[in-house]
């Protein structure tokens, strides 16, 4: 203003068509923009010559920290913030104790947001495992805190914490960070080596809030044994009984471990306790995989609405608790479930694909 001789009244004006003053810049004068340099690239692009002109807002160099960081983050007239983002800011402000920012991104949760924010919030260990990617940017978007109450009512922590660090492996040692695959033929041979050591899909915040709901069908199933309110893991320690504590039937000798290779069929080896409990809650998950199908969840109330869209087949609800058994564990439900008849249960013929394995061609 002061090289052009003007005042800020002077650019007031009622004229219906403002003479507004060519504002020009010194050759060594530094303009920092703050935001939406693609809008610049696309104008520079797309607008006509002569047409090439859009309304922006200038500020004074020595800008608040504070008032800058909200200029650069304002949302107005953009696509707005997805769960991830939003999230990944929040915790990004929480760790640099600048409350007032932190609380900024809060607010423009929507809905249950917050409330289903809360929840993972309580739980420090799920909360930590989370945090712990916040070094990792572009998984974020693959967030979605509108199934963070789904994932919760799992109860399956230990199994989502190792899903969550194993994120957190694969991502750290596939990073690419100042490597020049083009450039450099050992970097190449160093990713493609990193990349050929993962086993199985590569996974992400996207896959992991997509395979809540099919996690969501096998816990329901397996929740017939142990209850809806224990962690799932921590019930069958607490249903193990290898002795059957009225008529002294050996459910599983001490020292052997017992693991299921058809419907009807176990091969033995060695194993203590805790090889028993875990291959035995490895095998009950692996029916679960086999069979969810025919074990839909529970209706909890007497409401059509809420009525499964198949009933439980009680046979297949039998085998399951008869697997149970044989594996080493018992419970109010499980002796419930075996009370059910034996008759077997149709077998539905095999699929095209195997299980859990994704359509394509693979290796060759």
């Amino acid at each position: 203003m002061q090289q052009l001789g003007k005042t800020a009244d002077a650019l007031l004006t009622n004229n219906e068509v403002p003479d507004y003053p060519l504002l020009e810049f010194l050759t060594s004068f530094h303009l920092e923009c703050l935001h939406s340099r693609h809008r610049i690239e696309a104008g520079c692009g797309f607008l006509d010559p002569g047409n090439d002109w859009w309304t922006v807002d200038l500020y004074l160099s020595d800008l608040n920290i504070n008032l800058k960081t909200c200029l650069i983050e304002e949302y107005s007239n953009e696509e707005k913030p997805s769960d991830g983002e939003i999230y990944y800011k929040m915790q990004r402000y929480h760790f640099l104790q600048n409350f007032s920012f932190e609380m900024r991104w809060k607010a423009l949760l929507r809905g249950k947001r917050q409330q289903y924010l809360l929840m993972l919030t309580r739980n420090e260990a799920m909360t930590a495992a989370f945090d712990d990617l916040l070094d990792i940017p572009g998984l974020w978007g693959g967030m979605k805190i509108t199934t963070l109450h789904k994932m919760m009512a799992l109860k399956c922590d230990t199994e989502l914490l190792h899903y969550l660090r194993r994120i957190k492996q694969v991502w750290s040692n596939l990073a690419l960070e100042l490597k020049a695959p083009r450039a450099s033929k050992a970097n190449a041979e160093f990713l493609h080596i990193r990349v050929e050591c993962v086993e199985g899909l590569i996974p992400s915040l996207a896959t992991f809030f997509k395979d809540i709901g099919y996690l969501e069908r096998l816990t329901n199933c397996i929740k017939r044994l142990t209850g809806d309110n224990v962690q799932i893991s921590h019930a069958f320690k607490q249903l193990f009984s290898p002795v059957d504590q009225k008529d002294s039937r050996i459910r599983i000798t001490d020292g052997q471990a017992k693991i299921q290779v058809a419907e009807n069929a176990f091969v033995y080896g060695q194993g203590m306790r805790r090889d028993q409990v875990d291959l035995g809650y490895w095998q009950i998950t692996a029916y679960a995989m086999r069979h969810f199908a025919d074990m839909p969840k529970e209706p909890v109330k007497e409401d059509r609405v809420m009525q499964p869209a198949a009933m439980a087949d009680r046979a297949v609800l039998r085998r399951f608790a008869d697997l149970a058994d044989q594996l080493g564990f018992t419970g109010p439900r499980i002796k419930h479930l075996q009370q059910y008849p034996a008759a077997l249960a149709e077998q539905a013929p095999p699929s095209e694909h195997p299980p859990l394995i994704t359509s394509g061609s693979g290796w060759g």
